[in-house]
Parts: C-alpha cells; structure tokens; sequence
C-alpha cells in the first residue's frame, strides 16, 4: 500500500544506516489534488512530475537535511522570550542540536475514504504542512475541516489556537499517547506532550497549470495572500508560504523552516 517518494533510505532496510541521524516526523495534509505530493517529491528528489497520480491511502518520503543551528538557536530564544517560564533549559546551548536530521515525510491522501489510514499517521507527528490551492476556493473553505482533523488526532493545537486571539489565555495541554518502545517511535522521538508545529501553505502560487496533456493554461487565483495569511495567523500557524511544485518557489523555503521550527521545539 505504501510507495516510497524516494529511494534514498528504505525504512525497512538498514537499520543501523537509517538511525544515523536523528528523525522528525512531519506530515503533509490537505484536500485532492492541492499538489501535496508533488511538493514533497519537489523537495525530495527535485523533480516536478506533471502527470497528477492521486495518493491512495498514504505515501513515504525522506531525505537527509542539514540543521541550521544558528536558525534554531534564534527560534528557541524567540520562543523562551514570550514564553511563561518553565522549559528554558534548551535556548541559550547548540550542544543539543544535531548537526543533521532524517526527515520522514508521510503525505497523507485528502480523500475520506482513507480517512481512517490518514489518522493512523497522525500520532507523533512533529510537523505539519497544511495544505491548499490558491486557485480552488473550496479548498480554502476546507481548511477548517482539516484543522478539525488535526484537533481530534493532535492534542494541544486547541490551545495553541487560543493564544493567537487577543485575549491570549492559555489553555492546560494534555500529553499525546506515544509509542516509543518500537525502533521507529525511539527513532522519531516523544511530543512529550507539545502540539505539532503547523506551516500552511498556499500552493500552485505560480499562476500556470501544465494539464495532463501537456499543454500549458491559464487559472484564475481566487484566494487572495491577504486571506492566507489571515487564516494562518488566527489559526496560530507557525508559517505561512506561497509555494509552487512547477518552479519551486519557497518549496525549499518551507519545509526548512517547519525543520528548523521543529528540531527547536523538540530537540
């Protein structure tokens, strides 16, 4: 049911190899068709594949990526800043980040049929890019539902959403259920109780569509920056980026940053 995105690493292969670097966990989710997997193999393999495969149940990707330390270390003092005690151990020391990472990249089918499949992966997630396409309306319009989504299976997220409005009261957060006995929940690691980070992106920003035929068309965008952004920002996601699989624009740019925001979250 599973196809690798990329044959770098085969989970199931190679034990010692695989566990070389520590992993992260992030999964990409989003309606049909919004272009999640073409994103993630954009940034995988730096390819653009123009004939659209729909994602049945969920796919596998992951790629070696260097840590930025000083990108960390600035995340982590920015977060002890505003933060209200406790858990300041972490932001003044590069000794904890790890030079490299894997990233796991689980890419989850928008279709509710798999829904079920779909929320199996949600467990110990670190990362999270939420996906739409900035030509589809509906898409936007279904951000709520998938934040719902995220909500259900990712505890804390509720709270991390109260402290971006105004009156900024915090709400307890309930540690996640995490299996960390297995080699893979030891590779990725325990949420010790914190909400995935969230990155949303604005996808097919490039305002040209290569149909199945090769032929080039023109769309017409009917999510505006400006709504993009504002959802982000009263959802408290932790970025927002207009990204494009066909040019690759800010693909790059956003997985690295959710990295970055990660490993200073949970390493």
């Amino acid at each position: 049911m599973y196809n690798a995105m990329t044959a770098e690493v085969s989970p199931l292969s190679s034990p010692a190899a695989a566990l070389d670097s520590p992993r992260i966990k992030l999964l990409a989710i989003g309606d049909v068709g919004v272009g999640k997997s073409c994103v993630i193999k954009r940034y995988c393999e730096g390819r653009f594949v123009t004939k659209y495969i729909p994602t049945i149940g969920i796919d596998f990707g992951v790629k070696k990526v260097e840590v930025n330390k000083a990108a960390v270390l600035q995340r982590r003092s920015g977060s002890s800043a505003g933060a209200s005690g406790g858990g300041g151990s972490n932001s003044s020391s590069s000794s904890s980040i790890p030079a490299a990472v894997r990233v796991n990249f689980w890419d989850g089918s928008g279709d509710d049929d798999y829904r079920e499949i779909r929320n199996e992966f949600y467990d110990a997630a670190q990362g999270i890019l939420l996906f739409y396409d900035v030509r589809d309306a509906r898409s936007f319009e279904n951000l709520q539902t998938w934040w719902d989504e995220l909500g259900t299976y990712c505890e804390g997220l509720a709270a991390r959403e109260k402290n971006a409005a105004p009156d900024g009261k915090r709400q307890s957060v309930t540690p996640m259920t995490v299996t960390g006995n297995t080699a893979a929940g030891k590779a990725v690691g325990n949420n010790e109780g914190k909400a995935p980070i969230v990155v949303l992106c604005a996808n097919k920003a490039d305002d040209t569509v290569v149909g199945g035929t090769g032929s080039a068309a023109r769309e017409t965008r009917v999510v505006t920056e400006e709504q993009g952004r504002a959802w982000a920002k009263a959802h408290g996601c932790a970025g927002y980026y207009e990204t494009s699989a066909s040019t690759e624009k800010n693909v790059k740019e956003a997985v690295e940053d959710l990295v970055t925001q990660v490993v200073a979250t949970f390493m």
